[in-house]
């Protein structure tokens, strides 16, 4: 992805972000919804929300550490919840995270804004733990990206499609 197409995607999200409930939550909750229930992440796991917006993910999730991680200082600036979470200024092709330190990786319809899936898809499995999983989500006007060994569902009613693996 170009510095450019980064830096209007952070400016669209900085400018909208105090909206973003209000047009999304509905729709982002169903989303995660699924992403959570596949992925039932434990409360004594390391979860990390890549494109974590407002952060309506933590709301419905009680894991002993959540990172969330956006592109868009506004979006990190709306997140509410009742326990500690940790917020990452950062985009999704270059993931700030240690090595194999994160059990489970979330990102709901983030991949369809991001240039270089293959290498997106390359810092999950770098930040995955050994047996640790993710679940992202695209719209479904896109071809979902080749990967080895997922499992792949498209829900039309959400017009999204959900990828899930394993490290």
């Amino acid at each position: 992805m170009t510095v450019e197409r980064k830096v209007d995607i952070m400016k669209m999200y900085n400018a909208t972000a105090h909206l973003y409930n209000m047009r999304y939550e509905h729709e982002q909750k169903l989303k995660i919804s699924f992403l959570l229930n596949k992925l039932r992440p434990k409360e004594d796991e390391i979860l990390l929300d890549i494109g974590c917006g407002t952060g309506i993910l933590f709301n419905m999730v009680n894991c002993k550490t959540m990172i969330g991680l956006d592109i868009s200082i506004n979006m990190l600036r709306e997140v509410k919840n009742r326990g500690k979470i940790d917020l990452i200024l950062a985009d999704g092709e270059h993931l700030p995270i240690k090595d194999e330190s994160i059990d489970i990786i979330t990102s709901v319809t983030v991949l369809n804004l991001i240039m270089d899936k293959k290498r997106f898809l390359s810092e999950i499995m770098r930040c995955l733990k050994r047996g640790g999983k993710f679940g992202i989500s695209l719209l479904n006007r896109e071809e979902p990206p080749i990967v080895e060994g997922v499992e792949t569902y498209e829900i039309e009613t959400m017009k999204e499609i959900f990828i899930f693996g394993k490290k």
